[in-house]
């Protein structure tokens, strides 16, 4: 399954890397090109009560890169 999450927030992020470490097709879109930029080169760090991981997501600020997706998940803020 091809999943798009948008906003790689704290949610984001959490949510996207777990699901890729699930095995899962995932793409995060963020608008912060630093942020992009830190993940792409040295992974999504994630820490939970089963100790903490790198992993690997692909990471874009440019809608065109996700391609089309089965699922899209929408984790940015409300305000």
């Amino acid at each position: 399954m091809r999943i798009v999450v948008i906003g790689a927030g704290a949610m984001g992020c959490t949510f996207g890397g777990k699901l890729r470490r699930a095995g899962e097709d995932v793409i995060l879109i963020d608008k912060n090109h630093d942020h992009v930029t830190a993940i792409n080169q040295r992974g999504l760090r994630l820490r939970d009560a089963g100790g903490e991981a790198v992993i690997a997501v692909p990471a874009t600020i440019d809608f065109a890169d996700a391609k089309p997706a089965d699922l899209a998940l929408v984790m940015v803020d409300s305000n």
